[in-house]
């Protein structure tokens, strides 16, 4: 049996039966909830931003307005909450690489030997012992390069808010991250930035973070 309700303005409204709300796993509710109404008691129907009836964590973010026969009006409502003030962060981790010189590489001398013991087809300026590339053809595996691959420590964190997200820890480091486990070459991380969307009066927050190599990041560009 349909609820009815009374309008701000006199109006009756009938909540239809067999409306749900589903809580998932990264801490959020949805739901929909449908009303019938005759045509006069349209302006008393919910508004954006009210409460569910049932539930006071969620609130109205959209309506869908069905003008049926008899001179009557369905509304279904949408309805978007959270569990908590601010939910438990989802972490996605994203491998990557990034490419370094190859003379920063720590085994760099024992394969490419000095400047005035050069090894593998290294090749040195005569004046200020700058290395210059690999130009033995015959070293296939070293021939030509000047750059080595190393792994890159790239994630997120994606949590929801009631409260506006505060920006001031952008190019922050930091030490450890709640529930993500360190790489062993991974020093620090550094925050790069919160990307956000609004729903509602609620905020979805998107940490993304950068993790170091084994000697961190610069403390004077990143105090």
């Amino acid at each position: 049996m349909a609820i009815k309700i009374k309008g701000s303005l006199g109006s009756n409204y009938a909540i239809q039966p067999g409306f749900s709300l589903t809580e998932k796993n990264d801490g959020t509710i949805e739901g929909q909830v449908v009303f019938i109404c005759d045509s006069s008691g349209l302006s008393n129907l919910p508004q954006m931003g009210s409460a569910h009836p049932t539930d006071y964590r969620c609130e109205l973010y959209n309506r869908e307005i069905t003008y049926l026969t008899l001179d009557r009006i369905q509304m279904t409502g949408s309805y978007f909450g959270l569990v908590a003030n601010t939910t438990e962060a989802i972490i996605s981790y994203t491998p990557n690489t990034n490419q370094e010189p190859i003379t920063s590489h720590p085994q760099f001398e024992s394969f490419a030997g000095t400047s005035e013991n050069p090894s593998n087809g290294a090749t040195f300026d005569e004046d200020t012992g700058e290395f210059l590339g690999f130009f033995d053809p015959a070293i296939k595996n070293l021939f030509g390069v000047m750059y080595y691959l190393t792994p890159a420590t790239l994630l997120s964190r994606t949590y929801w808010t009631k409260t506006v997200p505060l920006l001031n820890k952008r190019m922050k480091r930091i030490t450890t991250i709640p529930g993500f486990r360190k790489p062993s070459d991974c020093k620090e991380f550094l925050i790069l930035d919160y990307p956000y969307r609004q729903i509602g009066n609620f905020y979805q927050v998107t940490e993304q973070i950068m993790g170091s190599g084994p000697n961190g990041f610069s403390t004077i560009l990143y105090p």
